[in-house]
């Protein structure tokens, strides 16, 4: 059973992203559907938030 996202866990992951990848993957489950990203899928996509919280954080 997957875990359902809400807005709390959404807020604590954009809380946590200046930790390293590694305790990411460890605190975080990532998932698509029912599908559980692999760990360079999850890097990927740990990546992007992060630069789309810069490039929006820039262009205030």
């Amino acid at each position: 059973m997957v875990k359902q996202i809400t807005d709390q866990n959404v807020q604590e992951l954009v809380d946590s992203l200046h930790l390293a990848n590694e305790i990411l993957l460890e605190r975080f489950q990532f998932t698509i559907g029912e599908r559980r990203l692999t760990r360079e899928e999850a890097n990927r996509f740990i990546e992007f938030i992060r630069n789309e919280l810069r490039s929006r954080g820039s262009a205030k």
